[in-house]
């Protein structure tokens, strides 16, 4: 009886650290997974809403993916700028001074999907840059 009881013991001893050592992994593949069942519609829902939960969510899904307008890193490039992160204005404004005239008409749509203060500052900003209108280096 003993011996029964020491063996259960051991059992679920072995159970609670192969979920201890497992948990990590399991819940990245999870998260991972998540990821890819994210629609663009769904992402530009979570930028209108502003939901600072899917924070993370939105940096793997850019940082996996071009972003080419109506793909889902540009759309959670855009939704991440809503939410007011710098880094991804920053981004979108190193883009308005692109030499690439396609790269600086993208930015400048990013800008205007954001739409918020730090976003308007950005094209005020552009009013005077000639170079970007006139296609030539200032």
């Amino acid at each position: 009886m003993i011996k029964h009881a020491n063996w259960k013991r051991q059992r679920l001893l072995a159970a609670l650290l192969g979920i201890i050592i497992f948990a990590p992994a399991i819940s990245s593949a999870a998260e991972a997974g998540a990821d890819e069942q994210m629609s663009p519609r769904k992402i530009r829902e979570v930028g209108e809403k502003k939901d600072r939960s899917k924070i993370q969510q939105l940096r793997r899904i850019k940082a996996k993916r071009e972003k080419t307008r109506h793909s889902e890193a540009y759309d959670a490039q855009v939704s991440l700028a809503k939410m007011g992160e710098k880094a991804e204005i920053d981004e979108i404004v190193a883009e308005t001074k692109s030499d690439d005239p396609a790269v600086q008409f993208e930015a400048i749509k990013k800008l205007e999907q954001v739409g918020n203060k730090q976003a308007v500052r950005a094209l005020i900003s552009l009013l005077d840059d000639m170079r970007i209108r006139r296609g030539l280096p200032e």
